[in-house]
């Protein structure tokens, strides 16, 4: 995880009009691990104490996030209408919502890292040649360098919640295709393999996709043996 998906655990959306700090940070105790994500004075954080692991999100500017009630306009008037939280005890509830709603965006996250071996079997599916209502589908060449990168642009943290649009990928996917419409053709093609290998899925009535359960298991245990576990073989072999 990045520490710009604490956007995500906490319900917003990257923006580069964003003032402030995203910081992740990790720690060892002598009780246990913390992982915590902060954005500006808000953060979620993980750990774990004797062996219980807890979850916690901690609200410190409430203004970061909206509550719907009623706002007074400059000419009298009043209206419902979403507006910044601020300090009050009638906001518990809404400080409730957000907290739970936070923490299980996080969970959700953490609910597919497993091991690498226990997806050994659902890679060697996923590359191999399969059957599509009667039509051969070629198997995916999971490390290739171009497949890695498509892997890392889908399994992007900020596509969590809303999931992505093509137009969203194509450039990160396949930026060696310069023509606009060639781009755009290839990405379509290479959305509609990895949904038949059933490591994305389209959203109904929607042009965005989201990543399925199997493909967070799949891709995140291949992106993190890239990432981790052959620069260190390689740094041994050396």
């Amino acid at each position: 995880m990045k520490c710009t998906d604490v956007f995500t655990f906490l319900g917003r959306k990257p923006s580069p009009r964003f003032q402030g700090e995203a910081v992740s940070d990790y720690k060892e105790r002598p009780m246990g691990c913390r992982i915590k994500f902060r954005m500006k004075s808000n953060s979620i954080k993980m750990y774990d104490k004797y062996s219980v692991l807890r979850v916690e999100t901690t609200i410190n500017d409430p203004r970061e996030f909206k509550i719907f009630g009623m706002v007074r306009h400059k000419d009298g008037s009043t209206s419902m209408k979403w507006k910044p939280m601020g300090k009050s005890i009638a906001n518990l509830y809404r400080y409730a919502e957000i907290c739970r709603a936070s923490s299980q965006r996080f969970l959700d996250a953490m609910t597919d890292i497993v091991p690498v071996r226990s997806t050994l079997e659902e890679v060697g599916k996923v590359c191999s040649r399969k059957k599509v209502k009667g039509k051969n589908v070629a198997g995916l060449n999971v490390w290739s360098p171009e497949m890695v990168r498509i892997m890392e642009s889908i399994c992007d943290g900020r596509f969590l919640i809303y999931g992505f649009r093509s137009r969203d990928v194509s450039g990160k996917m396949h930026p060696e295709v310069r023509d606009g419409k060639k781009r755009s053709a290839r990405t379509s093609r290479t959305l509609k393999k990895l949904r038949q290998h059933g490591l994305i899925r389209k959203i109904s009535r929607t042009r965005r996709y989201q990543v399925t359960p199997k493909g967070r298991r799949i891709m995140g245990a291949l992106i993190e043996t890239r990432r981790r576990t052959f620069p260190e073989a390689a740094a041994q072999i050396v």
